[in-house]
């Protein structure tokens, strides 16, 4: 088992990162579903825990409104869990503004990105 935490604003990569490491797929509803389910669902104060399967790998995730982190675990396979707690170790370190810029895998899926434009020197 493996558990930890990482900040809030990386949660969507977090949660693609590890259904992508678990072999199942993770679409824009899915995460519409999850970020409601532990972040904005109303309820009266209090942590909110959220148990999420990827594949046949469920998560537990934990959030405290107004505390800026998300904890996690699992338990599974030790190869997936070794990933998944790389992966925490990474996020918890990296800056809040570190993945502005960057699209989400499904929000990719969602809509194409435009093709680069190439400048031609005169």
């Amino acid at each position: 088992m493996v558990s930890g935490w990482f900040p809030e604003e990386h949660f969507r990569y977090f949660v693609e990162a590890v259904a992508s490491y678990a072999g199942v797929a993770f679409d824009r509803d899915d995460w519409i579903g999850l970020e409601y389910d532990l972040i904005r669902r109303e309820q009266p104060e209090g942590e909110r825990v959220v148990v999420w399967p990827f594949g046949t790998q469920p998560v537990t995730f934990s959030h405290e409104p107004g505390d800026g982190v998300i904890a996690f675990s699992l338990n599974a396979d030790r190869a997936l869990e070794l990933r998944v707690e790389t992966l925490a170790d990474v996020l918890a370190d990296a800056a809040p503004d570190a993945f502005d810029g960057v699209r989400s895998a499904a929000d990719a899926a969602e809509q194409p990105a435009a093709p680069a434009q190439r400048r031609l020197r005169p």
